[in-house]
């Protein structure tokens, strides 16, 4: 039984095996991360262009590109065991064992960057777990083993927020509008005055062990040793949003527009397009059961366990790792992912017959810009990535030509 959502283990096992061939029965790639540290949280820039990395004992790692290679940002910062970041305009905000520090002077990465500045004036408590900031962006909040602290100047000054949760270990932290809601080892608990009380939300729940917390368009999301629930009411009541995830210790959520991702303690990741009323595994090539943290980033999905995994998010959406029942009956053009992209994005089409199929891309005034697919493919499901890393922001076209089928659809790049 797990105590806490940073439990970390680094149990390795074979989820699945590897399915080969074009097809979309895509895979997980480990990045080039160094190191066997087992990462805990993933987040992007406020600005999109790096990915950053907590991990337990190693500190933050960052990527400015695809994900691919890391490189360690961990100049002046004392706690090594990162539990939580969290981005506020140009502030990126670190929760670790030693408390919460903050970037100094330029962006990480950048030339002019001088490392972490240590904010804990008023934290009673440093071993912080969760960090959130406000919807108007006025207050950064900090979960730590015993309560929730606020801060009304970027961490400069902290004080309790109630005592209500003052012996309570706070696993998650997030924000709904004008509410707050904090995943304790004692339930969920909802502030509706920025953290100056707290009410117990648990109604529904079959386990108080709530250990993640997910904010979508249709409602609240929690993660528990009985798997997920789901409150469309403001957390006044919870239903159990369990089909297919077979593996329900939940230790992350992410939302991603309409789509949800769940990391499991023994069971990898699970995915949902209908709202959680299903779920299905996505492990192809994912070989540790143990996820405790997802993102979707540029055009991939990323997943942090024992080590950094990636794998096109775009073939989640398409494919789920399930193999169609039969060959495809009709073609199709997908919208691309993710749209707007910059710089790379991923086309899906299917094609019901073997056929002469050719893919191009246009600009805005119809000239041919880039030639992705052009030959013969068996009938099946594919995608195909189209990198505009040259090409200048603005509207683009793409046109799928297979037999007698033609369609086009519209893709922006912002750069």
């Amino acid at each position: 039984m797990r105590t806490t959502k940073k439990l970390l283990s680094l149990l390795v096992v074979v989820v699945c095996t590897f399915n080969t061939g074009e097809q979309l029965h895509a895979q997980w790639s480990r990045t080039a991360i160094a190191g066997t540290n087992a990462v805990v949280c993933l987040t992007a820039s406020g600005d999109g262009t790096k990915l950053f990395a907590g991990m337990n004992g190693a500190g933050v790692f960052y990527s400015s590109a695809t994900g691919t290679t890391w490189t360690s940002a961990n100049t002046a910062l004392d706690g090594s065991s990162v539990r939580a970041m969290a981005v506020s305009g140009a502030h990126l905000f670190t929760g670790t064992d030693k408390g919460v520090f903050q970037t100094v002077s330029a962006t990480v990465g950048d030339p002019l960057w001088k490392g972490w500045s240590r904010k804990n004036f008023g934290l009673l408590d440093s071993n912080i777990t969760s960090l959130a900031v406000s919807t108007d962006g006025a207050y950064l909040f900090a979960g730590t083993g015993s309560g929730v602290y606020r801060s009304s100047d970027f961490g400069t000054r902290w004080n309790i927020s109630n005592a209500v949760l003052a012996t309570t270990y706070v696993n998650a932290l997030a924000v709904s509008g004008a509410s707050l809601f904090a995943a304790t080892l004692s339930g969920i608990f909802r502030s509706s005055d920025n953290g100056t009380t707290w009410t117990p939300a648990n109604t529904g729940l079959t386990n108080t062990n709530v250990f993640t917390i997910g904010v979508s368009t249709s409602g609240i999301l929690v993660g528990t040793d009985d798997g997920i629930f789901m409150s469309t009411n403001n957390g006044a009541s919870w239903e159990a949003k369990n089909a297919g995830l077979t593996h329900t210790d939940v230790n992350c959520i992410f939302v991603d527009g309409t789509k949800l991702f769940v990391g499991t303690f023994s069971g990898g990741v699970f995915f949902s397009s209908d709202k959680g009323t299903t779920w299905k595994a996505i492990n192809t090539g994912l070989t540790t059961a143990v996820v405790n943290a997802l993102i979707v980033y540029g055009s991939n999905l990323f997943a942090g366990g024992s080590g950094i995994w990636k794998r096109p998010a775009i073939e989640v959406v398409t494919n789920n790792d399930q193999p169609s029942a039969g060959l495809p009956t009709h073609f199709s053009l997908q919208q691309n992912y993710p749209n707007p992209f910059n710089p790379s994005t991923t086309i899906a089409f299917t094609i019901p017959t073997q056929s002469m199929v050719v893919l191009k891309v246009y600009d805005a005034y119809g000239k041919e810009v880039a030639t992705i697919q052009n030959g013969d493919l068996a009938a099946g499901e594919y995608s195909r990535q189209w990198n505009a890393a040259g090409f200048t922001s603005g509207m683009y076209f793409y046109r799928l030509h297979a037999g007698s089928y033609v369609e086009t659809k519209r893709l922006i790049l912002l750069k």
